[in-house]
């Protein structure tokens, strides 16, 4: 009977000590959490990232999509320019045509309040339809004079030569000669164009042209 009480008394303490590794499952599972934490961090970090990327390859097409559109003013600015250069109507100010005789010192296009609210036309400057993107175009036109009046006179019109003193040389620029023909006696010419676009889109484009 003694020897019977012992053996179950053995099986008892084996199950005992059978116990302990089972109490070290919570230790794996508080590891396991800190790891999925982590996990679950490291994943909204990434898709914070990709969205980011996302919205600045937005921002760099619609920029691009604006200064594409800013293109369309400055033709017709130029093709303006080009078929009336040596016309008196270039002689004063024209706000119908968007066009100073003078280039406007202080002119700041970012902060000008002539540009009147987007994709409206507004009075002084030129005001092209919205395209089927919807960007909206305008554009204001400077002649680089001191003043108003004839550009041979004396109002301190900026030229890129005087008749005869540019000529052309085969490769390199010499220092008695331009690479390319430029041409005389008319004035350089200013165009500023603004576009306003999709997504609050505001870009400015600037070309000086002599024609």
């Amino acid at each position: 009977m003694m020897a019977r009480l012992q053996f179950h008394h053995q099986r008892a303490v084996g199950f005992s000590l059978r116990a302990y590794p089972h109490r070290q499952r919570g230790v794996v599972l508080f590891i396991s959490l800190i790891i999925l934490v982590a996990m679950s961090l490291a994943g909204i970090a990434l898709i914070r990232s990709v969205d980011v990327n996302v919205l600045l390859a937005g921002n760099l097409a619609f920029r691009q999509g604006a200064t594409m559109a800013a293109e369309l003013g400055i033709e017709d600015a130029r093709q303006r320019i080009m078929t009336n250069a040596t016309n008196t109507v270039w002689y004063n100010n024209s706000v119908t045509d968007g066009y100073s005789a003078t280039w406007a010192t202080g002119f700041d296009p970012r902060g000008w309040n002539g540009w009147g609210q987007p994709c409206v036309a507004n009075s002084g400057v030129v005001s092209l339809p919205a395209d089927a993107a919807g960007y909206c175009t305008k554009y204001v036109i400077h002649r680089m004079c001191n003043s108003v009046g004839n550009p041979s006179g004396t109002n301190g019109c900026v030229k890129a030569g005087a008749s005869g003193t540019a000529g052309s040389s085969y490769g390199a620029v010499s220092y008695s000669n331009y690479a390319l023909q430029l041409q005389g006696q008319n004035p350089i010419f200013r165009i500023t164009a603004q576009v306003t676009g999709p997504k609050s889109t505001v870009s400015y484009v600037q070309v000086v042209i002599n024609p």
